[in-house]
């Protein structure tokens, strides 16, 4: 079953979407400035394959902007720790009571490119 995506097409600042995998982007090489990856990275499970993606579409001298949570952070370790132990849908009923989002609205998150150190081993 396909996620839906009902947040973004409600976003009251993006109007040109584009719904595709970050690991296989509809752009050609050296098309942007700017690509800017905001609360995303987290959710990679192929974090290599999409920064070398990112990279491609880059045109040279452009800038990439990551916004992610550090693993390092002693609150983000122990969500990410304590909450893959426990079954997703009670994961899924505490940030609903917490956050007040839909379980449509919660992904997966991995962490496998969250520290500045891992970042600088896999970012071409």
């Amino acid at each position: 079953m396909r996620p839906r995506f009902d947040s973004l097409t409600k976003h009251r600042n993006i109007h040109n979407l584009v719904l595709t995998s970050a690991d296989n982007l509809p752009f050609g090489s050296s098309t942007f400035n700017l690509v800017t990856c905001n609360m995303v990275v987290e959710h990679l499970d192929n974090p290599e394959k999409t920064f070398c993606e990112l990279a491609r579409v880059l045109s040279p001298g452009g800038q990439l902007i990551i916004h992610t949570p550090n693993l390092l952070n002693y609150a983000v370790f122990l969500n990410h720790t304590v909450a893959r132990r426990l079954p997703r849908d009670f994961v899924l009923r505490l940030i609903k009571w917490a956050e007040n989002r839909k379980k449509e609205d919660v992904f997966p998150t991995f962490y496998r490119a969250n520290t500045v150190h891992r970042l600088s081993q896999i970012l071409p």
